[in-house]
C-alpha cells in the first residue's frame, strides 16, 4: 500500500509541474533499436518497470552509443539490468527495478 502511495504521490508531482511549465519527458531505459538483443534476454522494453520519466532531455546519441558498445559483447540479462542502473545514475534518472 505504502509503495502505491508514494508512486501516486510521485505522478501527480509530475502532472502538476507539467501543468506550471516544467516538461518532463517519458523514456525507455532501453533502446528501442535493440529491442531484438534486449527480447533475447527475456527484457521487454515497454514494461512498465522500464520506463520512467525524465525532467530533462538527455542527450540521446550519446546514450544510445553506450548501449551500442556495451551489447556488442552479448552480455546476459543481469548485467544488462546493472547497465541500465548505472546508466542511470550516469544520467540521474529514477528507475523502476
Amino acid at each position: 500500500m505504502k509503495k502505491s502511495y508514494s508512486k501516486e504521490r510521485e505522478n501527480k508531482k509530475i502532472y502538476n509541474s507539467y501543468r506550471n511549465g516544467q516538461k518532463f519527458f517519458r523514456k525507455i531505459i532501453f533502446p528501442q533499436q535493440h529491442r531484438s538483443d534486449f527480447l533475447k534476454q527475456k527484457i521487454l522494453i515497454s514494461d512498465p518497470r522500464y520506463l520512467t520519466w525524465l525532467e530533462k532531455n538527455i542527450h540521446k546519441n550519446l546514450y544510445n552509443n553506450q548501449w551500442n558498445e556495451f551489447l556488442k559483447s552479448n552480455p546476459s540479462k543481469q548485467k544488462i539490468l546493472k547497465k541500465g542502473q548505472e546508466l542511470a545514475n550516469d544520467y540521474e534518472f529514477h528507475i523502476n527495478y
